[in-house]
Order: C-alpha cells, then structure tokens, then sequence
C-alpha cells in the first residue's frame, strides 16, 4: 500500500521530511519556490511596501514611496478608455447601448463600461501582433528565447548600461529644473522619428544592411583608443559637449589642424564646452550639429573642374587638353558620399577615387606627381579625410570670387604651390543651396553659400580624437550596399534629417523654419533636438555602456551559434535552415520600418486604415510595425494629456513611479562588465518560458502562417480581444473594486503588509511556502472549464453585493456577522478572539483543528448513509448542506431557537 499524501482521520500519519514529504519519497515533488510562479510573486515584493516613509502632510508621497502596484492602478484607469453606461448581453457576449429594461434575469446587466475600442493598450496588442502575424515569427521568438536562456551576461550588460542612462536622464532633469541647463525636450509636432523612420524603411530594404551593421557595431575599432578618446563614446561626446573651430595652419599646411577657439598656435582637441545659458546659434553650436549641418548641406553636391583648367605641375602651370570645359578633367557627383568614402581603408573596393577622366593625362600624373605637385599629404588618385579638408579649405585664389574672406595669407609665399594647383583647377566648392547649372554642379551666384564660407573648417573635426577611425566601420556598412552610392545615401539622409530638427527655436540664419524640406533647403523645425546633446554625452561616456553595446552587438554577429529553424520550409530542407541573430534582426527591422512589406502583408491599424499621420499632419500612405506602435505609444500620453479627470497629472505622475519601480524590481542588474548578471536570478528564465508560451499559443492559433504567410489571429484578433476584455462588465467591476481599495488609504496599506507577509520567503514561518503550492493548485483547476463553471455561479451567488435585489450573499452577510461578532454590545470580553484561532488550531494529540473535528462529525451525522465509511459523494454534499442550511434558517427547530 502506498501512504496517501493527505491526512485521514482515525489513521496514524506517515513520518515526514523537513518539508512535510513523505519519507522515503512515495510521489513526485515539484518546489514551488522554484517555478514561476514562485519568481513571479517574489518578484512582487518590492512593489507592495505598504510602509509611510513621507510625512503626513506631503500631497505626494508616491514620490518617495514604493507602492508601485497600486500606482500602476492609478495610472492604468485612464487608459483603459473612458467610462459610460452600457448593457452586456452574457447571452451574445455582446456591448449592447443602455437600456432600461436590461436586467440581469434575462441574462443581461447594466454596467458602466471603458470604451476599450478607445484604449491604447489595445493599439499595443495589435502592433505587437503584427510581429507575431509573420511567417518567420517562430525564428524571431527562438531567437529571443536563446538570448536569454544562454546570454544573460551580454543582456545584462545592455540593461545596465540603459539603467545608467536613466539615471543619467534624471540627474539631467534635475538640473533643468534648478535652471542650470535648457530642458531636454522635442517639439511634439515635430516629424523627426516619422521622417527618421521612411530613411530607415528604405536602409531595410537593402539586403545584408542591417547585419552589415551589427557586425560594424562589434568592430574592435570602437574600443580601440585614439589620443584622450579610450574608445568611440568618448570622441562623438566630444563633439557633443564642445564648440570648438579648426583652420589648417598656413604655416604647415599639412600639420594638426590649429585650434581657432582656443587661439592660435593650440592644436588641442576640442575643449571648450557649449555655453548652455546662451542660445546655440553661430560659435554657439556643438561640433556634432555643425558636422551634421555640413553632411546635410553636401548631400548630392556636384563638384567638377573649372572652365579653361590649367594644371600645375611641378610648379609649372600648363593648360590641359581637352579640359576646356567643366567636368571633362574630373567629376565627383556627391560631395558628402566622396568624404565618407574617404575614410574608408585602404583597398576597400569602394574607397573614394578621384577619377582623371582623360585616359592619357591619367597615366602621367600618379599619385606621386599629384600629390607633389598639389603640396598637400595623401591627396592621390584615393585621398585620405586629411587632404580632402585641405583640398576644400585651402584658402585659394578664385575668378569667381576673388575677394573671398578666407585667403591664405601665404599663397604667394610658402604656399604659392597649392595657391596655384588649386586656383587652377578648382572653383570653391558650392552646396545645396546654390542652384545647379546645366551641368548639374552646384554653381552659388554669392560666397555666403560656398562651403569654406558657410562651413569653415568643420571636416578638420573628424581629425581628432580619432572620430574618422571610429566611423570608418559604420561608414564601411553603408558603402558595400551597393556598387554606387546608394548606401552612402542613406546614411547621408539619416545624419541630414537629424540635423533638421536638431536646432531649436533660437537659432541662427543657417536654417529657417519656413515651407518644407522639399521647397526650402535651409528648412529646420525648430524641434531642438540639441537640448540631448548633454545627455547624451554623458551616456556615450557613462560606465560600460560602448563596451556592453559592442559585446552585445558580438553576440548578434556571432555566426558560430546560429539559431535553427523549426517549422515551416527552412525546417524540411537539408540540412536545416539556420540564421543567425543578425539576421534576425534584419527581419524585425523590416517588420518595423518597410512599407512594401506592410502593403504585400495587408497591415491596418485596428480599424482598418492602411494610411499613418505624421506628428506635423502630414499622411504616409502605408502605415508599418513602426508607426502603429509609435501610435500606440502616442496614445497612451494623449490619454493623460486629455484627460478631464481632476487627478489625471498625480495619476500620470504615480504611473510613471509604477513602470520606474517594476523596471528596478524586474531589470536591475548587479555586478560588472561580463560577469553583469539581473539581480533577479529567475528573470531569464521567466522570460524564456513566457515566451515558449507564447510560441506554443501562436503555432496553435496559426499552424500554417509558415506556408500562407497569413496568421489572423495575431494580425487581426489579438487587439481586438484585449479591447473586448477592457469592455467587459467583468473587468470594470474588478477594476472598479481595486479601484476603491487603492483610493482607501488605510485598506491599501493593510492589503499590502498583508501581501508582504505572505511573500516574505525570507520570514521565519515562511507563509509563502504555503501559499505557492496553493496557488499552483488553483491555477491547475483554471483549465478544468466544466468543474470551475459551475463552482463560480455558486460563488457569484456567495458574492453578492449588499445592495443586490435579491439580499446580500454569503460573503456580505458573513463579513456583517463577523463584525457583529466582534463589537463590543456583543462581547464584551472579546471571547471571540480566542475562540476563532482555537477553532483552526491543530490539536497535539489528533493533529487535526476542532473545526476540521466539527465539519466531519456534522458531515458523518448529515450524509445519506450515516455509517458508510466511503468519501462523501456529491449527493451526500447536497445533503449536509441542506441540513446546514435548514439548521441556519428553520424558525422552529434551528439556530434561531437558540436567540428565541
């Protein structure tokens, strides 16, 4: 005979372990503890502290307090829609308009509903389920489980670092409220993510990009360190922080750049920081914005030789055959693309090249012969960055402007050679601003235009700190999209739509908010995107946080671990398909940003339109993954924005609290560098399974999404069910009861210290042990629907409230009983509070409690068979009960004849 896991009266009890388990171990044990759930609930701790540590009359104390679950509340009612009268039909599973006639007999009820068709939340369902709807999701989802089953170490890292940013952000805001710096912020209407986004929706589409990339984000380059910069974070906060100007030094023309702001003859690298209690207009200007400015004033540029070219050579000045007329000794069509190709290494097959177009003239001017004869270091048939800023910067004599404000002072002395080589093939380089001729070149009719005018010395930046070096990957990835510029485009758009919106309202006439990029090439929004520039800085610079980006990046890039495909095509070929997390990456990316993938899948929003609105109105014709979930994300600030409740800003505030605190209970990392790991030791594993949840919930809803490339469930259903659920009378009547516990005080401190206790795995009588298999037992009955149905009617009878048509339930009247029971009319001496605890205390001898000796002998005397000796069946149930019952209620010869 087996021993049976659970006590039986009038049976002496198996001896047990320490744990209360039959020893030697009979069945199989699962430690609760160590489950989900169990790392779910200790998870929970933090945000139930239901300690004061404000004063009493603070107004805010959540400022400093750790509620967070009932600060999530607060937040999360406003957007769950707004509230209004409605009938649910429980028949129909429908939201019907009010009616006075609904009642609940005919199976319907009178609530007050959200309008979860208005929720936000919803709107996040649905773009998450558009990345679920794809045909590849199943990679995506084994992707995701892999990183955090067998990299915790690299997500970590990654976590911290944007922990550390956060915290950096705050100090920041800090900082702005005491007027010590302008406050970080974007204009609302500016479209810079929406315009942002339609550049990277073209990058996507270039194959191999996105994997390019994250092998260049893991390039040893980025850490390598160049003079003061220890590794690429340091020399771009550099041009962040500092407002620095560079000329070339006449004096050695092909020495360090000198430092201008500094003053002559300093060489130092950038130093001197932007004044953020002056606006950021002329010398005013981060070195970044005035890069950016340059690459966006550059972009498509066509330069070419001057009309009637005469060549120097040697310092002998000779006319060129052939080379009368513009563009016919060379041609470079983009300006911007020909510097980034520059800092290329050398033999890259894209490496920038100053083509000499007559074949002859070519093969007798080599690199050895141009560079001589030009006075400049490295301006060859291949130029490096340096010569390239000398070659534009160099302040050469010019017919078309002669009088140009930036002249060498030696170009008829020591740097006559270049004077000469330059003013003889060369006209100053023009930008977008100045029209182009019939030859496409960009031919300015004024100086202020010309590049060494409007942008005087700003290349000679990407000189120090080693800034070239450290772009040279990136750049590297962009430039082997394609054997043309198509690549280097791209990146050239992203830096140019930056720069549109980074000056902000006070700016200088370098930019002007007035029409639209595509009529004014000096547009800007005004959305001042440069109040970042502090924090940002800071974060480039902050403790691990390149370091942990490129060993994140390594992990990606790893091709020794791909992830292996398992279902659909990939997974019957041979051998197996596999990709890699790079590749991964690539097909989210395009998931998020590609509108030709959007229009081939059908992707709406949650209403059916195809069209997105930009934040300045403007209208894209096909939304993406992108755009509904900026949407979503936008929604859930409007819903604050505009709500007229009272308390919407303290609700927004508390909301803010909760998301801060569950990251800090969740995400918190300890440790450093490779050996970072989450404070919360389940959390990759509760990430892992969660996961694997959904995996099997999504192949179950969609088996043949691999194959139809269609899954509408995910695609279609799942914003919709959560919108169905925030409408159901059901979810306003819990919320509604949280609700009214969260705005009691002394209930919401109590229900917390409560569920502390419960929760304390630490306590010395551990009620969590308890409580865990408890609940696991519970959540197992959950899948039984045929038991449970009919166990919660009963128990919606139990539960009706006091003010029910029908009297209160046996919960209400209960509760009213125990209060009875405990006022002082009634007992005087407070017998109850022993005689409660005595009843559910186990006796020594029998191990049993005086309750559990009642129940059986009122259930032994009340069955249908007194004497059987068999379980109770459901018959016998309904027999003690009734007897319960008639014994409660019987006027004649029950408990009423005990007050009679």
């Amino acid at each position: 005979a087996i021993d049976p896991p659970f006590a039986i009266p009038g049976v002496t009890p198996p001896p047990r372990d320490d744990f209360g388990r039959l020893s030697p171990e009979l069945y199989a044990y699962v430690d609760a503890s160590r489950t989900l759930l169990g790392a779910a609930l200790r998870a929970i701790v933090p945000l139930v502290d239901g300690t004061r540590y404000a004063r009493k009359d603070d107004p805010e104390p959540w400022k400093t307090e750790h509620e967070g679950l009932m600060y999530a509340l607060a937040g999360s009612i406003l957007l769950f829609g707004d509230r209004e009268e409605a009938c649910y039909d429980f028949r129909t599973d429908t939201v019907l308009p009010p009616d006075p006639t609904c009642e609940e007999r005919d199976g319907r009820l009178s609530y007050r509903r959200f309008r979860g068709e208005d929720s936000p939340l919803a709107d996040l369902a649905h773009a998450v389920g558009q990345v679920l709807a794809d045909k590849d999701s199943d990679v995506l989802l084994l992707t995701l489980i892999d990183l955090l089953e067998n990299h915790e170490a690299e997500l970590a890292r990654m976590m911290g670092a944007a922990l550390r940013i956060r915290d950096l952000a705050r100090e920041h805001d800090r900082l702005a409220v005491e007027g010590k710096e302008p406050a970080a912020q974007l204009d609302g209407e500016a479209p810079l993510w929406d315009e942002v986004a339609a550049v990277l929706d073209r990058a996507v589409e270039q194959p191999g990009l996105v994997p390019r990339l994250v092998e260049a984000l893991a390039s040893d380059a980025l850490l390598a360190p160049h003079g003061r910069a220890k590794h690429a974070g340091d020399a771009i906060a550099a041009m962040l922080r500092y407002r620095d100007q560079y000329a070339y030094d006449p004096e050695d023309l092909n020495g360090p750049a000198i430092n201008l702001t500094v003053g002559a003859p300093s060489t130092s690298d950038p130093k001197t920081p932007v004044d953020p209690t002056k606006p950021k207009i002329g010398d005013n200007r981060s070195a970044m914005e005035r890069l950016m400015h340059l690459m966006h004033d550059t972009a498509g540029v066509r330069q070419c030789n001057k009309r009637d070219t005469e060549l120097s050579v040697f310092g002998v000045s000779v006319s060129c055959p052939g080379c009368d007329a513009p563009c016919e000794l060379f041609q470079i069509d983009d300006l911007a693309a020909f510097y980034l190709d520059s800092l290329l290494p050398e033999g890259h097959p894209k490496k920038a090249e100053l083509k000499i177009k007559p074949s002859v003239l070519s093969a007798l001017v080599p690199d050895s012969v141009l560079e001589f004869s030009s006075g400049i270091d490295g301006l060859t048939s291949h130029p490096t960055p340096a010569a390239l800023s000398r070659l534009i910067y160099f302040g050469a004599d010019s017919d078309e402007f002669p009088n140009l404000v930036d002249l060498d002072p030696l170009r008829e002395l020591t740097n006559e050679t270049t004077n000469d080589f330059i003013s003889g093939t060369l006209e100053p380089a023009g930008t977008i601003h100045c029209p182009k001729n019939e030859l496409g070149v960009n031919e300015c009719s004024s100086p202020e235009n010309l590049i060494r005018i409007r942008h005087p010395g700003t290349t000679f930046l990407i000189e120090r700190l080693g800034l070239g070096a450290y772009l040279s990957p990136i750049v590297a990835a962009f430039a082997e999209v394609a054997p043309d510029t198509t690549g280097e485009a791209i990146l050239i758009d992203l830096f140019s739509t930056a720069y549109r919106h980074w000056p902000g309202k006070e700016h200088g006439p370098e930019c002007i908010k007035a029409g639209s990029p595509a009529t004014n090439t000096a547009y800007c929004s005004e959305a001042g995107a440069n109040t970042y520039e502090p924090l940002m800085a800071d974060a480039l610079q902050a403790e691990d946080v390149l370091a942990s980006s490129v060993a994140f990046a390594r992990t990606l890039a790893d091709r020794s671990a791909p992830v292996t495909v398992q279902r659909g095509p990939g997974a019957a070929a041979e051998p197996r398909q596999t990709w890699t997390k790079a590749q991964a990456i690539e097909k989210l990316a395009r998931i998020f940003f590609s509108t030709r993938y959007a229009g081939n899948v059908g992707m709406v929003d949650r209403h059916g339109e195809k069209r997105a609105t930009w934040a300045d109105g403007r209208t894209q014709d096909q939304l993406t993954g992108f755009t509904l979930l900026a949407d979503a994300l936008n929604g859930i600030d409007a819903r604050f924005a505009e709500s007229a409740a009272p308390d919407a800003a303290a609700r927004k505030g508390q909301w803010e609290r909760a998301t801060s605190e569950l990251v800090d209970a969740l995400l918190a990392v300890e440790g450093s560098g490779p050996e970072t790991r989450f404070k919360n030791r389940a959390l990759p594993r509760m990430g892992a399974a969660a996961l694997r949840v959904l995996r099997e919930q999504l192949n179950a809803r969609c088996p043949d999404r691999e194959r139809t490339g269609r899954c509408a469930w995910a695609q279609e259903e799942l914003g919709a069910k959560v919108s169905d659920l925030v409408s159901h009378p059901l979810f306003a009547a819990a919320v509604d009861v949280s609700e009214a516990i969260r705005a009691h005080e002394p209930a919401r401190r109590e229900l917390e210290r409560f569920l502390t206790y419960l929760l304390d795995a630490g306590a010395d009588d551990a009620p969590l042990r308890a409580l865990l298999p408890a609940l696991a037992d519970v959540l197992q009955l959950l899948g039984d629907e045929d038991t449970l149905i009919p166990v919660l009617k009963a128990a919606s009878t139990a539960l009706t409230p006091e003010g029910d048509r029908g009297g209160p339930g046996a919960a209400d009247a209960g509760l009213a009983a125990l209060k009875a029971l405990n006022d002082d009319r009634y007992d005087r001496y407070h017998a109850m509070d022993h005689v409660l605890p005595a009843l559910v205390t186990p006796m020594k001898d029998d191990g049993r409690a005086p309750l559990e000796v009642f129940v059986d002998a009122f259930a032994d005397v009340h069955r249908v068979e007194a004497a059987s000796g068999e379980p109770l069946a459901a018959e016998d149930y309904r027999q003690v009960l009734v007897s319960l019952r008639d014994f409660l209620t019987d006027e004649t010869r029950g408990l009423e004849q005990i007050y009679a």
